[in-house]
């Protein structure tokens, strides 16, 4: 594994965990549900696909990322999401090298 100065954030959902309604999302944000709905228009968030009020538990964690580069970094939440999209392609093709390098390191 090579050495990194970037954090960062691996979200998990464990097996046979419950998609979270609109309210709960809210609620565990700390935010009012009309601004949750806001974010979905924007595509800070996507529902689980078939359902228009469910959200995957990791959504929690990306409106949070979202709130904090807002407030941190003076972000718009467009270009907060644009930031998080942009972080979470790094993080998919982190995986693939790590994946390639150990796959490498078994033929040698």
């Amino acid at each position: 594994m090579r050495p990194s100065t970037v954090q960062r954030f691996m979200i998990r959902r464990p097996l046979g965990q419950r998609p979270l309604s609109l309210e709960e999302v809210a609620a565990r944000c700390g935010l009012h549900p009309l601004l949750v709905e806001r974010f979905v228009a924007l595509g800070l968030i996507d529902p689980v696909e078939g359902e228009s009020k469910q959200f995957p538990p990791e959504a929690t964690l990306r409106l949070q990322r979202a709130i904090r580069l807002r407030r941190d970094l003076g972000l718009s939440y467009n270009g907060a999401a644009l930031v998080l999209d942009l972080l979470d392609r790094i993080e998919a093709l982190e995986r693939r090298l790590d994946q390639y390098e150990r796959k490498a390191a078994f033929y040698r």
